[in-house]
C-alpha cells in the first residue's frame, strides 16, 4: 500500500521528517520536479541549484543523485544502479522514472508542484515506492494558493490507489480532450 498525503509549501518539517525516516528507517528517497533548466525555476532554483540547497540545508549527511533528460544516458545508469546499491540515499529527478526503475528499499515520493503533472502520471510515479516490505509513503507538496480545480484533482491521489479508478475519475474532471488536435484536456463540442 501507498499513502498519499498532500503537503502544504511547509519544505521544512517535510525534509526532517524524511531525513528522520532516513535515519532510522534505512530507506531511500525520490524527489521529482516538473522542470529542468534554470529558465523553468522551481523556487527560484534549476534542478541543479535545488539538489544543492537540499543537500546543504536538509541532507548534509546523505548521498544525492540526480536524473533527468538533459544527463547523457551513461550517467543516468551510473546513478540508477547506485541508487539500486544503496550508494546513493535521495535521487532527485524528472517525470524521467516514471517507469522502469525498481528498487525496494526506495519507500519515500516527494513530488513538488504536482499540479503541473496528470493524476495517471503521478499515480505511475508513486508506482517506484512501496515495492519491498515497507509502506509507500507519497508527499504532494503543494502551494497554498493552489487552484479549487487542481486541489481537486489532487486529493483523489489521497484517496484512490487503483490505476483504474483513477483515470475514470480523472476522464469526469478533465475530459478526453481533442480525437484529432492538441488539447489533451476538456469535453468535446458535439454529442
Amino acid at each position: 500500500r501507498i499513502k498519499t498525503t498532500l503537503y502544504y509549501e511547509d519544505e521544512d518539517s517535510l525534509f526532517r521528517l524524511i531525513k528522520e525516516k532516513i535515519e532510522s528507517a534505512l530507506t531511500q528517497v525520490y524527489i521529482v520536479l516538473p522542470r529542468i533548466n534554470s529558465q523553468e525555476k522551481i523556487k527560484n532554483k534549476s534542478i541543479h541549484e535545488y539538489a544543492q540547497y537540499l543537500q546543504e540545508n536538509y541532507f548534509t549527511d546523505f548521498k544525492i543523485g540526480l536524473l533527468h533528460g538533459e544527463q547523457k544516458e551513461e550517467e543516468n545508469i551510473k546513478i540508477i544502479e547506485a541508487f539500486q546499491k544503496q550508494k546513493i540515499d535521495i535521487i532527485i529527478a524528472t517525470s524521467i522514472i516514471e517507469v522502469g526503475i525498481h528498487n525496494q528499499n526506495a519507500n519515500i515520493l516527494v513530488v513538488i508542484d504536482p499540479e503541473y503533472f496528470g493524476l495517471i502520471q503521478l499515480h505511475q510515479l508513486r508506482g517506484r515506492i512501496g515495492r519491498g516490505q515497507k509502506e509507500g509513503l507519497c508527499y504532494l507538496v503543494i502551494k497554498n494558493d493552489i487552484s479549487e480545480s487542481s486541489l481537486e484533482r489532487l486529493k483523489l491521489l489521497e484517496s484512490i490507489n487503483d490505476g483504474f479508478i483513477l483515470s475514470q475519475e480523472d476522464y469526469k474532471l478533465r475530459g478526453m480532450g481533442e480525437l484529432e488536435g492538441l488539447k489533451q484536456s476538456g469535453f468535446p463540442d458535439f454529442r
